[in-house]
Formats: structure tokens, sequence, C-alpha cells
């Protein structure tokens, strides 16, 4: 029984992989409609998912699809999420200053009220870039590249065994730089390079599995909590600067050692799992 991009059938890639763009795409379009018409944290946070989730499929199966459609159709998805990034970034900011102070402790660092001003401007300048002529202008022209039937190639390879394949190359990657990072706040670029390979390849893992092939529901896991671990280290240390008060930096600086914990056993589990496989 296929689902998602039908690796149980032996369907041709070329059928299942339209089929799965465009409904992509059409998650997309449905999140951007919603946040025209609210700006919030969790439609800037679905918006940015959806948007990951079809640039995956379009990097990781681009040797099935026509070129002179398929890059500027990514490059537009990726200009999407980056307009989102600041919002999210500032979201974030204050989420992390709110957990780590007091309703007290608040009122009395300046880091909380610049936190909220940045915010309030990264809301302003999304609010206006969904105003413009060039975002109808994008946006219109992702849904012509998702609904161009010479989007995808003539493929004869099953969808199934295309996906195992890309699928493997990503998790030797993948692999690769885990097994390199082992303290990620002395390499702060080279572990936001590792969340972001893990990332793709916790989607695409999502985007293959079915009730028969693809990897295990265990390893999408382990995926995900390394993922959250990594983005929750980057954006507690994204703080170092901007916490006035002793008591918030004590306070980070134990969260930063309890997440890096937590990263050397989610990395040390993964890594014997997949040296199991």
């Amino acid at each position: 029984m296929p689902t998602r991009l039908g690796l149980v059938a032996d369907e041709p890639a070329s059928g299942a992989l339209r089929r799965r763009v465009r409904a992509l795409q059409r998650a997309l379009d449905r999140r951007l409609a919603r946040l025209a018409q609210g700006i919030d944290v969790r439609t800037v946070h679905e918006s940015r998912i959806a948007a990951r989730r079809l640039r995956v499929v379009l990097h990781g199966f681009a040797r099935v699809l026509e070129p002179a459609i398929a890059r500027p159709y990514h490059d537009a998805v990726a200009e999407i999420a980056d307009a989102l990034e600041d919002l999210r970034d500032a979201d974030v900011a204050v989420q992390q200053i709110e957990a780590l102070a007091d309703r007290e402790a608040r009122g009395s660092t300046s880091a909380h009220a610049w936190s909220i001003r940045r915010r309030t401007r990264a809301r302003r300048a999304l609010r206006v870039a969904l105003r413009t002529e060039a975002w109808r202008r994008r946006a219109a022209a992702m849904r012509a590249a998702a609904a161009n039937p010479a989007l995808v190639l003539p493929s004869r390879a099953p969808v199934g065994e295309l996906g195992r394949g890309i699928l493997e190359r990503r998790r030797r990657r993948t692999r690769r730089a885990l097994r390199a990072l082992r303290d990620p706040r002395r390499h702060p670029r080279a572990a936001h390079r590792l969340r972001l390979e893990i990332k793709a390849l916790r989607y695409l893992a999502e985007e293959c599995r079915t009730a028969a092939s693809g990897p295990p529901v265990r390893e999408i896991e382990r995926l995900h909590e390394l993922q959250d671990v990594l983005g929750e280290l980057r954006d507690i240390d994204a703080l170092r600067d901007e916490l006035d008060v002793q008591a918030l930096q004590r306070r980070r600086e134990r969260r930063a050692r309890v997440l890096q914990r937590k990263f050397r056993r989610c990395r040390r589990v993964l890594l014997d799992d997949w040296r199991r496989a």
C-alpha cells in the first residue's frame, strides 16, 4: 500500500514525485495564507517547516528534476524561508529569556525589553514583505513550477529504490559530520551545519517512510531529539552577550551544560544505532 512517496509500490519516480511536490506546495500555500491573516509564533514555525520540507525534496531528488525549473523553484522556496528567519530568531530569544528569568527578573533586565523590541521590528518587517509585489510574484512562480509537468523528468526507476539510495547517501554524510563533532559549543559553525544535515535527513526519512520500507521510526525519533538539542544549544548560546544580569548568565550556563551532556548522550546512541544497523 503506497504512502507518501509510494515506496511500497514499484511506481515510477516521476508520477510519485510529481504528486508529492504538488502536495507539499499546497501545504506551504495554506500556511503562508494563514501567515498573511495573522503573524504569530505558530504560523511562522509551521510556514518554515513547510518550506523546509519542500526544499529537502527538491534538493534530495534533484537528479530526476528538470534543473531549469527546479533550481529557481528551490531558490524561491529558500527565499521564503529566509524571510521568516529573523522573526523566528526574535521569537526564540524572547522565549529563552522568559524561560531563564522569573517575572520579577524580567523587569530588572534590559535583555527582555530588547528582545521584545526586536520581535516587534521583525514582525513589522515580515508584515510589510507579505504585502509586496515581489512576494506575490515569488509565490505565483512557485505554484507554477509545482504544477509544471516538465518539473519531473521521465524516469522508470521505482521511487522506493531511488529514495533508499538518496537516504543512504545522506545518512553517510550525516554520520561523518556527527563523528567529527564532539563539542558543539567549541565549534558552533560545525554544530549549525550538523543540525541542518540532521534536519534534512529526518525530513527525507519522514518523506520516504512507509509501512514496509524506509528508515525505522526509532531513527527518526533519534534524529529529531538530536536536532532539538543542537537547536536549543545554539539559541541559548546566542544570548551570551545579551543577558545583563549575572543570575541569568548563570542559569543560561547551567542550561547549556545540561544540553551539552544531552548532546553527547544522543550522539552516542545514534552512532551506536547506525553501527548495529
